[in-house]
């Protein structure tokens, strides 16, 4: 029996992260929709040398609106109010002796 792969049960995902030295040095994503519901999304990313890099990632969303037209106690869309602000700063080292760190 597989544990992981196309043929598992279940599946896996791989997620990771961009790279500092990514090739798009700035980038920006601000999403609204009708039920007042904002996201927005930032990436800067700057090479130092030949072998340093660094990104900022800042993610924020805000939902401050309970949704119920038809007045039936039930919301009508299943996000909840919330609001969260993340940071993260990520930094690369490349050693040409041993490859990447």
């Amino acid at each position: 029996m597989l544990a992981n792969g196309f043929e598992s049960i279940s599946g896996q995902i791989n997620v990771e992260l961009k790279k500092p030295y990514y090739r798009f040095s700035f980038y920006l994503n601000i999403y609204s929709n009708k039920w007042e519901e904002m996201k927005s999304i930032y990436t800067a990313n700057k090479t130092i040398n030949d072998k340093l890099s660094t990104g900022v990632y800042l993610h924020a969303n805000k939902n401050n609106h309970i949704n119920d037209k038809n007045n039936d106690g039930f919301l009508d869309q299943s996000f909840i109010k919330s609001q969260a602000f993340n940071f993260f700063n990520r930094w690369q080292y490349i050693n040409p002796s041993k490859g990447n760190c």
